[in-house]
């Protein structure tokens, strides 16, 4: 008799370790169906544009004696891709945020240069030129997100710039 329970309790603990693998198993098989899932949906994002960003600066006057402003500057060079031909390519707007609010939006003064197109891409200098009146929703001691819209045969590109540091000049 004591055999078998011995036979008896052998063949559960057999029986619940085969379980045990079997289930190791599936879950692993899960995860790894997840894992090559993300990988592809990461390898299908292509960006429309490649920015090497000189300078960015964006600064608010608070200088005494006249209203206080937005100003903005900046020195982009954007890379050649067969989205778009860099002849034709313009910076349409600037538009900045903050919390997700759009505070402002410019149609920025840009420094045509004709030397602008290299082997490195095509250069856009740009600015505000008397800056802009300050939106009452706005933080001044809080960072912007900046949205640089370029255009090329009515087709829009975009870039984004998160977390832009703002000045205060006295």
């Amino acid at each position: 008799m004591m055999i078998k329970i011995k036979n008896f309790a052998a063949a559960i603990i057999t029986m619940m370790f085969i379980l045990f693998l079997f289930n190791c198993g599936g879950s692993e098989e899960t995860v790894k169906k997840e894992e090559v899932k993300t990988v592809i949906d990461e390898e299908i994002i292509v960006p429309d544009l490649k920015v090497n960003i000189h300078e960015m600066y964006c600064w608010v006057d608070l200088m005494p004696g006249g209203p206080n402003r937005f100003q903005i500057s900046g020195n982009l060079n954007v890379s050649d891709s067969y989205k778009y031909d860099l002849k034709f390519l313009k910076l349409k707007a600037v538009r900045i945020f903050q919390n997700n609010k759009q505070l402002f939006s410019i149609r920025p003064k840009v420094k045509l240069d004709e030397n602008a197109i290299t082997e490195e891409g095509k250069s856009f200098v740009f600015s505000t030129i008397r800056g802009l009146s300050i939106n009452p929703e706005y933080k001044i001691d809080n960072p912007v997100d900046i949205r640089i819209i370029f255009e090329e045969d009515d087709e829009l590109f975009e870039y984004n710039i998160y977390n832009q540091k703002v000045e205060k000049v006295y």
